[in-house]
């Protein structure tokens, strides 16, 4: 299947397959027309709270007028909708419409993704201008050197919400663009306001808002983060000292070994539960080079700067690390090739700081953020604040660490996995500065496409109009299927840098799939369903299977948590008894016997999605009524089914389970997004992966 990137605008006079979801009348706009006199109610809230936020919209609804006419709901809320429409009509004498937020989401998601690399490309340069004016080209340049450590260049987090908030400003847009009302009321977080508010004095509509949710820390708030983070990667750097440096040691890395591998990765973050050492995200590939001569060193960060870490935490993970069981044959400690002096010289000095805070004052600073005519700035600025006072001393020191061990140890390869974001960055260009081998940077999952396109585009990768450098990337892109290959070309990038290499974390699953894709499945009740809970959608996936599947006897449902998810977070309501049977799996528990006794999988953006699709199981993509589809369904609009609400959920089970015709053909679709995303269906990715290290 071809797929055309450029192409990914939904059509509203398209007509959608039967494989969509089809909106549940409940919670759809009947398309009455507001005719200017209508209200848009806006709910911006993350769940709701049913005792303190009906409180506070019914003091925000009690003083309006006009309350004959029709009140249009957009809630932007997983889960909990029926309660919600309840409530609403409690307090409006009118008549109230739930309008289907998941068709604006789509409508709009596409132009969002393709300008967020075109909006940042523009701040980048207009920044780079400003301080150029304000502090000086020798600063400007330095500014542009770290505009990669910002969370605002990174684009692809799930973590981070700004891209979040400008899909949700863009689908309240198209709603106001479509009909005519008099007045709009947001409800949620302080950012959204302003922009919110400039639309609607564009378009004539009164605007009233309610703050709910902050999503702000202030500049006081950073700095003190960034002196207790100096104290604690110090610490971390003194225990990367102490740590005896398995069959290496500081000294004799020096010595012998040409070719050397080097493989950067967290520690323990990316660590299998097991007897051995196998990271999860390269998988089967080094342990294979690990019996060759010479094998892999691990490069183990001890401190990740996306998770906050305690002294109590360093400690335990510098024990772990002196485990016998559980550590690598071959490792370095990234900290340990740094100092105090060092840490405490790049997390002090206030230049950086006060050049920033600088630039902030210039007239024009706000300017620099703009998005489709409007200002964005307080939904974007603050990220970069952020990085300024509290990543960017710690990347630094990260860059230097990179540096200094790449040029001692002189690796031919060094392999790095998230080589798209700050810390990433700052070890390409650590690894770059230190030394001639190359960098290979790994993806892989089913998030992968979704991860290169906003990654960067051909403005990323090239200097700025001021010198600013292009962004720091690998020598060598490696990746599963030839979906990953388009976006990357697309966005840039020369063929001759890109690898497919097929799916060499997830190929141990070929073998069993094979199998698993000729059994026969939905013989008699009770239907099992298996449901994927996310790591980042946790409490989404759970509310709204709990709300659609879990009345119905002739389902056994089964919730498998993400590894890295405890099952502490399942909250007291799970636990009501309900009518189909419900069991939760260990986390540890083998996914691919569990996929083998399934008869349809719902989930979002895991791997497992795909995984199930391989085990021939029919699934169920669920949509989010708060951000955009980070799956890699994201590029086949008319191919998978989706919910977005209990209802509609219930509704496509009862599709799989009743329409044997539409299952069987469903099914067969569904393989050819298998092959595209994840290449060859074979146990040659590893294999692939380590000739390339040899021939390099």
């Amino acid at each position: 299947m071809e797929l055309d990137t450029s192409q990914r605008i939904v059509d509203e006079s398209t007509t959608k397959t039967a494989c969509q979801e089809q909106v549940d009348p409940a919670f759809s706009d009947d398309h009455s027309k507001a005719d200017g006199h209508g209200v848009l109610l806006v709910l911006d809230v993350p769940t709701w709270d049913n005792e303190r936020s009906a409180r506070a919209l019914s003091a925000l609804l009690a003083g309006e007028r006009g309350r004959e006419f029709p009140l249009q709901v957009m809630a932007f809320i997983d889960g909990g909708l029926e309660d919600l429409k309840q409530q609403i009509q409690n307090l409006w004498e009118g008549r109230v419409i739930m309008v289907g937020v998941s068709g604006y989401l789509d409508l709009v998601s596409s132009k969002v993704r393709q300008n967020a690399c075109v909006f940042t490309a523009d701040v980048r340069e207009r920044l780079e201008e400003i301080a150029s004016r304000v502090c000086g080209p020798t600063w400007a340049r330095r500014f542009g050197e770290l505009w990669w450590y910002t969370e605002l260049s990174e684009k692809n987090s799930a973590a981070v919400p700004p891209w979040w908030e400008l899909l949700r400003l863009e689908a309240v847009r198209a709603r106001l663009e479509e009909d005519r009302y008099g007045e709009c009321i947001y409800f949620g977080s302080k950012g959204m306001i302003g922009p919110l508010g400039q639309l609607c004095n564009s378009l004539g509509v009164e605007f009233t808002s309610k703050v709910m949710h902050l999503h702000r820390k202030s500049l006081g708030w950073f700095l003190v983060l960034r002196a207790v983070s100096a104290a604690f990667l110090s610490f971390a750097s003194l225990l990367g000292r102490l740590v005896p440096c398995r069959d290496l040691g500081t000294k004799n890395l020096s010595r012998g070994e040409e070719g050397r591998t080097f493989a950067f990765t967290y520690f323990p973050r990316s660590w299998t539960e097991g007897k051995e050492w196998m990271d999860r995200y390269y998988g089967r590939l080094l342990i294979g080079l690990d019996k060759q001569e010479p094998g892999p060193i691990y490069i183990l960060a001890l401190l990740d700067h996306l998770n906050f870490m305690t002294f109590r935490m360093a400690w335990a993970r510098y024990r772990l690390l002196r485990g016998d069981d559980l550590s690598p044959q071959r490792y370095l400690v990234l900290e340990a090739y740094t100092s105090i002096r060092e840490i405490f010289r790049l997390h002090l000095s206030p230049v950086d700081i006060f050049q920033y805070l600088k630039m902030r004052r210039h007239p024009d600073f706000r300017m620099a953020f703009r998005w489709h005519g409007l200002d964005v700035s307080n939904l974007t600025e603050p990220r970069i604040l952020r990085s300024v006072a509290f990543d960017w001393p710690h990347l630094q020191v990260l860059e230097r660490c990179a540096e200094r061990v790449n040029k001692i140890g002189s690796p031919a390869v060094s392999w790095l996995y998230f080589f798209e974001y700050g810390t990433g960055r700052a070890l390409i260009r650590g690894l770059k500065a230190g030394g001639k081998g190359k960098v290979f940077g790994l993806q892989h999952g089913p998030i992968t496409p979704m991860k290169f396109i906003y990654a960067a585009d051909m403005r990323d990768r090239r200097s700025s109009p001021l010198g600013g450098p292009p962004i720091p990337e690998p020598d060598l892109y490696i990746a599963e299927g030839s979906l990953a290959r388009r976006i990357l070309e697309e966005s840039g990038v020369p063929s001759d840098r890109i690898v497919i290499a097929g799916a060499f974390q997830t190929e141990r699953f070929w073998s069993r799939s094979r199998e698993s894709r000729h059994r026969e499945r939905f013989l008699g009740e009770p239907v099992r369903v298996l449901v994927g809970l996310g790591l980042h959608d946790f409490g989404f996936i759970l509310r709204l299977v709990w709300e659609g599947l879990t009345n119905d006897s002739a389902l056994h449902i089964v919730f498998k948590p993400h590894p890295k998810t405890s099952l502490d977070m399942l909250p007291p309501w799970f636990k009501v008894h309900k009518g189909a049977k419900v069991s939760v799996a260990q986390s540890n528990e083998d996914i691919y016997a569990l996929l083998e006794g399934a008869d349809v999988l719902v989930g979002t953006y895991s791997s497992v999605v795909l995984e199930a699709v391989a085990f021939g199981l029919p699934i169920i993509l669920l949509r989010s009524n708060r951000i955009p589809d980070l799956s890699l369904f994201f590029s086949y609009d008319s191919l998978v089914l989706t919910a977005s609400d209990g209802r509609t959920l219930r509704r496509q089970v009862d599709r799989l389970i009743y329409d044997v015709n539409f299952r069987d053909h469903y099914l067969r679709r569904l393989q050819t997004v298998v092959s595209d995303v994840s290449g060859k269906r074979d146990l040659s990715g590893a294999e692939h992966l380590a000739a390339l290290y040899h021939d390099t």
